[in-house]
């Protein structure tokens, strides 16, 4: 309608009703953008949007305290001798890990279908980010909070939601998922299997994390997290420090201290940065682990450790602020090359991808870590007293070639993510594919592929020069398979009756389901060998081989011991090792003294052996190194006695003849008695606590236990807070 051919008063109302409306229209359009956006923010995130977010909202505003008046000095320890790598060198895990991320992107972001939301809301990531950056670092047990909400909450995410993908559950390792934890026993342990940790137990390690599967029930550590408080371990030590070297020969038996200012600042690098590495590395070979991570929050170097050569660590610096904002700074420079969002590069996608390695990864063997144990170098070294020896403003000034090198970004056509260009900081990816880039390599590599910044070390020149056989370390002897197929304990155990009469050189036992095996080595209707013999024959069994028909038990692990499935090869005997983190005979005499109620009150016990040439690595801080032989006892009393039978006559049955031997047990706990099928009735198990009953009948007998006791208080004490049932598998 023409306003103009109205007469004006109809017009200017006219006019202003037109207004009206289109203010209207404005203000609804208004209200329905706050909505859609506040709806937004609410809404579960895509994959993309939570690793930007976490980016964005955690890793960004990350602080430090540079000062070292109000940081923490923690304490130093008595220098340890940790294994350590002869050689260092870059890995180039960016392009091992590109293809991996690359199928994790798009399984929650499928081409023919809406992206999954499946993750949390943009509110709680900002809450999260709050919680962790509200104050500046300053301890190790700051970063470990910081690194909680930055790593550990959302890489778990990552896995749960996996988990519910037939494609990725086919795909990867997943299991059931999971688990960060410091807890000593995290790898078997169940909640109420075992006493409570007793106050002069050590306590969970504030600067390290490890990572488990969990899976049919069992928890399988898979690799460790190393925390480095930033003001100790900066990121430009860590630039400077690492480079490909002879670690043992350039930096372990370096003789001399620089005098010149700037040479002593990279002597202070390499120490600090290599003594880090050489930490984890110990604890990676002694739980045969492939993976592991050093951080001070801000860079994290990835490390790897080959199975076919423990004597190299292969390293990845990443600096996921750097990278991710260098990246996104070069595309704003070069339009025509853009890249998108690295969300590979984030501290959660890189850490999602060495999981996802890691899961898929095996542990390596006993044997593999004890060859490697006896092979590596020792180190003494402690971070912390290193540290202490750098002065404070020489730790505050800039080591030489500590300048932030940024990713040569390896590229994979099939990226979806790389082909978006982003047009908010916190929107998902859009859709434009960018022009081609002919420069860059398809295949990709790290900055750490190769020196950039000088000439290299001279050792590393004359490694290079070698060929390889002669690069191999003198020290260096074949490596026993890492992966090698073990044969297993025999899946049933002997009798009581099959090993009381092994030790007594009685007949065999038609009862056992291991007769067939046993009576294959001998002509007649007797052992072929005796109780004796069986723990020599055990001893070298394990000691060539600790994989060799052996296996821990899972959810049988205590403070100071674990219980273990043996068979000795190839005579079939099948029973349980009691095995303990110290070498003590004080339980073994008390069976010993026991011996007349052994296979009736108690299990028939075998002997004692001692791993001396092959520990037994449960976890890297978890070493076996003794074993006590015992028949299998039965299962858990309270649950498995039949209905029928009267408890309290049972035990009391048992108690007397333990009793009457001498011997008062003095934690008569449900996790200390057994109910055995067989032999149809409780037995104890257990004597780390006892108290002997003087009879005059005993006194002769007594006096060796009563000097053992004397000698053998300390590990009593130990046994006291670590004692565990026998109640097999």
């Amino acid at each position: 309608m023409d306003l103009n051919s109205l007469p004006p008063e109809l017009a200017a109302w006219a006019r202003g009703l037109q207004q009206r409306t289109q203010a209207a229209e404005a203000r609804a359009e208004s209200a329905e953008a706050r909505v859609e956006s506040a709806e937004a923010r609410i809404r579960p995130t895509t994959f993309a949007e939570f690793l930007e977010a976490c980016h964005q909202q955690i890793s960004i505003p990350l602080r430090v305290e540079p000062r070292p008046e109000f940081t923490t000095k923690g304490t130093i320890t008595r220098p340890n001798g940790r294994l350590c790598p002869t050689s260092i060198k870059p890995w180039d895990f960016r392009a091992l890990a590109l293809n991996l991320f690359d199928d994790v992107y798009r399984m929650f972001h499928p081409p023919s279908a809406p992206p999954r939301r499946a993750f949390p809301s943009i509110p709680v990531l900002e809450d999260r980010g709050h919680q962790a950056c509200q104050a500046a670092l300053t301890s190790e047990l700051d970063l470990v909070k910081h690194q909680m909400f930055e790593v550990e909450i959302p890489v778990r995410e990552v896995i749960e939601q996996l988990i519910r993908i037939p494609e990725a559950r086919g795909n990867f390792a997943l299991g059931e998922g999971v688990l960060f934890s410091n807890h000593v026993n995290s790898e078997t342990e169940e909640p109420g299997e075992f006493p409570p940790r007793p106050s002069d137990a050590p306590n969970p390690r504030a600067d390290q994390n490890c990572v488990f599967l969990e899976a049919d029930n069992t928890r399988r550590l898979v690799y460790i997290i190393e925390y480095k408080a930033a003001h100790k371990l900066t990121d430009v030590y860590l630039r400077a420090g690492l480079r490909p070297m002879n670690m043992w020969e350039e930096v372990v038996q370096r003789l001399t201290i620089p005098t010149d200012p700037v040479a002593k600042l990279q002597y202070n690098a390499e120490n600090l940065s290599c003594a880090a590495v050489t930490q984890v590395f110990d604890y990676m070979i002694k739980g045969g682990l492939e993976y592991g991570i050093l951080t001070n929050g801000g860079a994290k170097v990835m490390l790897r450790i080959p199975e076919e050569n423990p004597f190299i660590l292969e390293y990845c610096l990443l600096e996921p602020r750097k990278d991710v904002e260098d990246n996104i700074q070069n595309e704003a420079s070069d339009p025509d090359q853009p890249l998108g969002f690295r969300y590979l590069d984030t501290a959660v996608g890189s850490h999602v991808a060495l999981t996802l390695m890691a899961l898929q990864s095996h542990p390596r063997s006993q044997q593999w870590r004890s060859a490697a144990t006896n092979e590596l170098h020792r180190w003494e070294v402690d971070f912390d007293a290193l540290v202490r020896t750098i002065p404070d403003e020489e730790r505050e000034m800039t080591p030489p070639a500590s300048e932030y090198r940024p990713p040569h970004y390896p590229l994979n056509p099939n990226s979806s993510y790389i082909r978006r260009t982003r047009r908010t900081r916190n929107a998902a990816c859009s859709n434009p594919d960018p022009p081609e880039n002919p420069g860059q390599s398809s295949s990709g590599s790290d900055s750490d592929a190769a020196p950039t910044d000088g000439p290299q070390s001279p050792s590393v020149e004359r490694q290079e020069r070698r060929t390889p056989q002669q690069r191999r370390s003198k020290r260096q002897r074949r490596m026993p398979p890492a992966h090698a197929p073990q044969k297993q304990p025999n899946s049933e155990y002997c009798t009581q009756k099959c090993l009381l009469g092994l030790i007594n050189r009685m007949p065999f036992d038609d009862a056992c389901p291991n007769i067939q095996v046993h009576r294959q080595h001998s002509g007649t209707e007797y052992h072929p060998i005796d109780g004796r013999q069986v723990t020599l024959k055990l001893e070298r069994q394990l000691n060539n081989n600790p994989d060799h028909c052996c296996r821990p038990l899972p959810g049988k692990e205590g403070l100071h011991g674990a219980l273990f499935a043996l068979t000795l090869d190839p005579y079939g005997y099948t029973f349980v090792g009691k095995g303990t983190t110290y070498s003590s005979n004080y339980e073994s005499k008390v069976y010993e003294h026991l011996r007349s109620v052994q296979g009736s009150a108690i299990p028939v016990y075998l002997g004692d052996i001692y791993l001396t040439k092959s520990v037994y690595y449960l976890r890297p801080d978890y070493v076996i190194v003794h074993m006590g032989l015992m028949a299998w006892g039965g299962q858990d009393f309270q649950s498995a006695r039949p209905s029928h039978i009267d408890e309290g006559e049972q035990i009391a049955r048992t108690r007397d003849e333990i009793n009457a031997a001498g011997i008062e047990h003095l934690d008569e706990g449900n996790l200390n008695m057994l109910w055995n099928e067989e032999l149809q009735r409780v037995l104890f198990i257990d004597f780390g606590r006892v108290r002997i009953v003087e009879q005059p009948q005993l006194k002769r007998k007594l006096s060796v236990l009563k000097e053992i006791d004397s000698n053998d208080a300390h590990v009593e004490k130990k046994a006291q807070a670590g004692t565990f049932g026998l109640d097999g598998k």
